[in-house]
């Protein structure tokens, strides 16, 4: 007995000092995870009384979760501006301004960010001081006069030095933005090391500057190269940047749809009316589909408000417009059909059968090749009805498109025709069919149904279904042999007119 409460005593032991041990490893962890700064490359140039922050790469920074402090002091809000418009957050390429509350030089830089309750340092950048003006005054004594006076007659001025070279000179720079529409306003900063003391600026437009950080207007159309040249006692070098900065006229996007409303399946011819010459056009149909063609046509298989918007861009940059709830597709109305006994029946030539592939292991035998589908191909098949031909389907799979003839379409680009003998698509959506079939006068013997009520036989008449699909139950088969043709599925509507 004695023994197994010993046991149990040493037991709980255990399970306390484990206990412990993981609280001590959490608390370890959640440290850690609160005390490693994010990634983030930054590099500060002086302006004046104004520090340039550049962010060079890494984890963009959100307002809240920045502190600054210049020369010791928080930088509060009002101190602080972007160029160009830009805004928070602080991510690649954008250049942040603080703004010194006294007209002095700043002498250093922290940018901390929040992390838990810790102020984890990023980036610290101590500038050069400049040296104090030095004024020597050289002295004589006047010994012609009875009272000797102190004559100045020498004044010397020592321009400051913002710091010795450390490292050998190298020209850089970045321009904000480097692309817009004309007028074109550009911000240069120079990006130099090695401390330079003089800069030559050229625009390419004809227009120089020796500022270190000048701000250049262009006002004609063109690609232009900017060069910089900058110098110290130790030499002069230069870079140039060709076709750097592209100034024109923007891309303004707009576009036209017709129809904007209809039965699905709804197509639908959209067309271009931007200004602004773009070159490159991506549209988003607000059904998961997009194109990049200039003035695309799509089909809506499905009901719905579908919002429809276009980016178009050119060199000088982009521009986009986006309609909400633009196009209005109701739902095709699906009636259930049923055809036996038939012995002429056939499908009409020239329909097709369309459909986005969302299965990773689907494929088609055509022509006698094995053709593999991706995710989101959508895949369009013309068959040939002539022979002996099958088709089965659901909602959601396709078990059967057999024919001795037919085309196949990929993405829009033709792949492949010749005999289909198999096929499996597992899953698919976006289902568009203008598959019709026909039975004529003279096939006395068919029997028609549809929606539950068969239809009366007229010689002198043919009935046509339009857009055969799957029906209520969510199947298809429609079968051609010799003298046989059976239909059991769905349609999206049907005629009884002269053939």
């Amino acid at each position: 007995m004695n023994n197994e409460s010993a046991l149990s005593e040493n037991l709980r032991i255990v399970f306390l000092v484990l206990l412990i041990l993981i609280g001590a490893i959490a608390a370890f962890l959640l440290y850690q995870a609160q005390s490693v700064p994010p990634s983030v490359s930054m590099t500060a140039e002086l302006s004046g009384n104004k520090i340039l922050l550049f962010h060079d790469g890494g984890t963009p920074l959100i307002k809240d979760s920045v502190k600054i402090f210049v020369d010791n002091e928080q930088v509060t809000s009002d101190q602080i501006s972007f160029y160009n418009n830009q805004d928070w957050p602080f991510s690649q390429g954008k250049t942040l301004v603080i703004t010194n509350k006294t007209n002095s030089t700043p002498e250093i830089v922290y940018v901390y960010t929040i992390k838990g309750n810790n102020d984890l340092l990023l980036y610290k950048k101590l500038f050069p001081k400049p040296q104090e003006k030095i004024i020597i005054v050289t002295q004589v004594i006047d010994m012609s006069t009875p009272v000797q006076t102190l004559i100045p007659v020498v004044t010397l001025n020592i321009t400051p030095n913002m710091g010795e070279p450390t490292e050998p000179i190298k020209a850089d720079f970045v321009g904000t933005p480097v692309a817009g529409n004309i007028p074109l306003p550009v911000q240069f900063i120079d990006r130099s090391t090695g401390v330079p003391t003089t800069w030559l600026w050229s625009f390419g437009d004809g227009i120089s500057s020796n500022l270190q950080n000048p701000n250049h207007v262009y006002s004609a159309p063109g690609q232009y190269d900017v060069s910089l040249t900058v110098s110290n006692i130790y030499g002069v070098v230069s870079t140039t940047k060709r076709a750097y900065i592209h100034a024109g006229i923007m891309p303004v996007a707009n576009f036209a749809a017709e129809p904007v409303s209809g039965e699905a399946p709804l197509i639908v011819q959209f067309t271009d009316l931007s200004t602004g010459s773009p070159v490159h056009w991506m549209w988003n149909f607000g059904d998961n589909t997009t194109s990049d063609s200039v003035s695309p046509r799509h089909t809506y298989m499905s009901g719905g408000k579908y919002d429809v918007s276009l980016n178009v861009s050119n060199m000088f940059g982009s521009s986009e417009k986006k309609e909400s709830g633009y196009l209005t597709v109701n739902q095709s109305p699906l009636i259930d059909v049923m055809v036996q006994n038939s012995m002429y029946g056939s499908l009409v030539p020239g329909g097709y059968l369309k459909f986005r592939v969302t299965d990773s292991n689907s494929w088609i035998k055509i022509g006698g090749k094995i053709i593999e589908f991706p995710p989101n191909s959508v895949v369009q098949l013309i068959p040939n009805p002539e022979g002996v031909y099958d088709i089965w389907m659901t909602d959601s799979e396709i078990l059967s498109f057999t024919f001795d003839s037919a085309k196949m379409y990929i993405n829009g680009t033709f792949s492949s025709e010749g005999s289909i003998n198999s096929i499996r698509i597992m899953n698919y959506d976006a289902i568009e069919s203008t598959l019709t079939l026909v039975i004529p006068g003279k096939d006395s013997n068919a029997q028609v149904m549809v929606s539950g009520r068969w239809l009366p036989f007229r010689e002198d008449q043919s009935v046509f279904m339009y857009n055969l699909r799957s029906d209520s139950s969510g199947t298809m088969r429609l079968q051609c042999k010799p003298n046989v043709f059976f239909y059991k599925g769905g349609a999206s509507r049907y005629d009884v007119k002269p053939p």
